[in-house]
């Protein structure tokens, strides 16, 4: 397994848990797997430093402009020199986890024989814009060009692709005439063990090892702060929802920061947590009433198979999604969870008040939603899912 970030080291975001819970069911299956994945240091001014020093090893000074280049560089960089020393014949399958660690082992063993599988998490090139601080059109464009010449070469280069929803497969064949014959749409997986119910005097418990009395209506928000996410939709609800004993837990950081604090400024029913690890996020799905996954569409993206649904839906929680991308793939309106428009505050307004008025039966929706979840996104049967597909490939490659 091969991929553009640690997944190691970044325990926050679905596509690096992922990367954990593949490992470990492939695993229990009886297959080894190796890893390879960038080591960069926490530091900030550190980590930037190490972007220059690839940066000029790659010998073109275009690479610093935009600076955005610098890293997608670094990571291209780091992968190679990694992949020099494997002896690429000792090994059954890759399987690449974005097209910059496809593109990075097609620089390194450009002649290479053996089933080469990618997994599509996002749309790459056009999120790289979305994730990045640049506002302005042409440096936009130069850093959008940079990546999709990237995508394109990363999706060329694989036997097999399997995209974690059907839109993702609608956009390879669209967009690079990739082959649908050679796709798999194959959603996410969680952990329902680590993700799952407490009892309400657990709750009560955890809320006081927390801090949170256990008469607050808790709604959290796990969400990267960038565009796509909608964040600013979850806030914008609160106008909507009345009483102070209502929690907005927003457990994420990014780019939006300082726009969506500007925004809950005056109420303080709003709050920012930060990014909270994998490990210890958990406990928040726990002693939540409701999980809020208020995405949108955003330069052409749309949400995939959001891991946060999946894992607040384990935990029996009323889950809230804009219905887009995977997630309406996913949640049965009114069944699972709900799915309400896509950045619109109001409607998600009025369907947290019904769940507050005692309107919804949240006990058998909850358990109806971790039914689901178990029988359809375990991580070992997903674990079996991708086996066939590195069996297909490999049978394909022997003929």
């Amino acid at each position: 397994m091969v991929a553009g970030d640690n997944s190691y080291a970044i325990k926050i975001g679905g596509k690096h848990i992922h990367q954990l819970l593949l490992e470990r069911g492939l695993t229990s299956l009886g297959i080894d797997v190796d890893t390879i994945y960038p080591q960069f240091s926490d530091a900030p001014i550190i980590r930037y430093l190490e972007y220059i020093k690839y940066g000029l090893l790659a010998g073109n000074p275009t690479q610093f402009l935009p600076p955005d280049k610098l890293q997608v560089v670094s990571i291209v960089s780091q992968l190679q020199d990694a992949l020099a020393s494997v002896d690429i014949d000792s090994y059954s399958v890759v399987h690449c986890h974005d097209v910059v660690s496809a593109y990075a082992f097609r620089q390194a063993f450009p002649h290479a024989t053996l089933p080469k599988i990618l997994t599509l998490h996002g749309y790459f090139s056009q999120e790289a814009v979305d994730y990045s601080k640049i506002r302005t059109d042409w440096p936009r464009k130069v850093f959008f060009d940079f990546c999709y010449a990237i995508e394109e070469k990363g999706v060329h280069w694989s036997d097999r692709i399997i995209c974690v929803d059907t839109r993702l497969r609608n956009y390879v064949k669209d967009t690079f005439g990739y082959t649908s014959t050679h796709t798999s749409v194959i959603q996410n997986a969680t952990d329902t063990d680590m993700f799952c119910p407490v009892s309400a005097s657990e709750n009560v418990q955890i809320r006081a090892e927390m801090d949170y009395s256990d008469d607050l209506f808790i709604i959290i928000v796990p969400r990267r702060l960038v565009p796509k996410n909608g964040v600013k939709f979850a806030i914008q609800a609160m106008k909507h929802i009345p009483g102070d004993n209502v929690r907005l837990l927003i457990l994420g950081d990014g780019p939006q920061y300082p726009e969506l604090a500007a925004l809950a400024q005056g109420d303080a029913r709003v709050q920012f947590l930060g990014a909270v690890p994998h490990e210890f996020v958990e406990k928040y799905y726990k002693i939540s009433n409701v999980v809020l996954i208020p995405s949108i569409t955003s330069h052409g993206v749309q949400e995939a198979t959001s891991l946060s649904m999946l894992e607040g839906m384990a935990c029996e929680k009323i889950v809230i999604c804009s219905s887009i991308g995977g997630m309406r793939e996913v949640i049965q309106d009114g069944v699972t969870g709900y799915l309400v428009t896509e950045q619109n505050p109001e409607e998600i307004g009025s369907r947290i008040n019904s769940i507050l008025k005692g309107d919804v039966d949240t006990v058998s929706m909850g358990r109806r939603a971790r039914e689901y979840v178990i029988e359809h996104h375990s991580y070992v049967p997903h674990a079996m899912v991708v086996r066939n597909v590195y069996e297909t490939a490999c049978s394909d490659n022997q003929e």
